[in-house]
């Protein structure tokens, strides 16, 4: 077979596996709802089962659907996994408004403005009146000077830099938005 034509059919493999690959991915994002987790990881065994069917079944049509099948799997199992990984990451209802205690480090650049300056902070303890309770992993902050005479006496005392360590008293609550057709949805883009 010409070297050419090899490449040729290398060449409409991959793409085909490619598209499999997205088609999977897309799937999974219509999804109403997810699963447990534990099903998301035994459709990603079974579709690693899939590709090493696959290597006995090299060439091929049969080996070619065999491919692109198990690679859809794979990227709709390990998509819904990492989705319902995220959705895991919750602020428990009892946690909301209450003063907590963090421990942790500005993750990226700080985000100063006229309100105040909006940060992330990865958090590596939380504490509430001294015991340890569970938190989302990354939280965004908003360091807000207030909004009598004293303006300048509410901001940080100090710039906030990226990868500084804090200790801070905080009240989180979940993320939420307004539900306006077609506007900005802030929810997705936390989750993202």
């Amino acid at each position: 077979m010409p070297a050419s034509r090899s490449a040729l059919e290398t060449g409409w493999r991959m793409a085909a596996a490619a598209v499999c690959w997205l088609a999977g991915i897309a799937a999974q994002m219509q999804q109403p709802w997810l699963w447990p987790t534990s099903y998301y990881l035994a459709l990603c065994v079974g579709a690693l089962a899939m590709l090493a069917a696959w290597r006995k079944l090299v060439g091929g049509l049969a080996g070619l659907c065999c491919l692109c099948l198990a690679l859809g799997l794979v990227a709709y199992g390990s998509t819904g996994w990492r989705a319902a990984q995220r959705l895991a990451q919750v602020l428990p209802a009892e946690l909301e408004g209450v003063d907590l205690q963090l421990i942790g480090a500005i993750d990226g650049l700080p985000q100063p403005g006229p309100q105040g300056t909006r940060f992330v902070l990865q958090v590596e303890q939380a504490q509430r009146d001294g015991q340890a309770v569970a938190v989302p992993e990354r939280v965004s902050l908003g360091w807000y000077r207030g909004f009598d005479g004293e303006v300048l006496l509410a901001a940080p005392t100090q710039k906030l830099r990226a990868g500084q360590r804090w200790l801070l008293t905080v009240r989180l609550r979940p993320p939420h938005g307004t539900l306006n057709p077609g506007g900005f949805d802030l929810e997705l883009w936390m989750f993202e």
